[in-house]
């Protein structure tokens, strides 16, 4: 973006295939990144879960 000067039309629709496949890939990159940070989210609230419940044996054992 930055190699096209303010107001020229011409060399923005020349580059313009190639912003488009820049933003989808950008695009697609945060949707990968959201995806792994639900995984994340959820592997922790799991953890959480398992160590409460393990706790919870163990305040009932004694």
């Amino acid at each position: 973006m930055s190699a096209i000067q303010p107001g020229n039309i011409q060399a923005l629709k020349a580059m313009w295939s190639q912003i488009t496949t820049q933003f989808n890939d950008s695009r697609n990159t945060a949707w990968d990144i959201q995806r792994k940070a639900e995984d994340l989210q959820g592997a922790l609230i799991r953890e959480l879960h398992d160590a409460a419940a393990s706790g919870l044996k163990e305040l009932n054992a004694v």
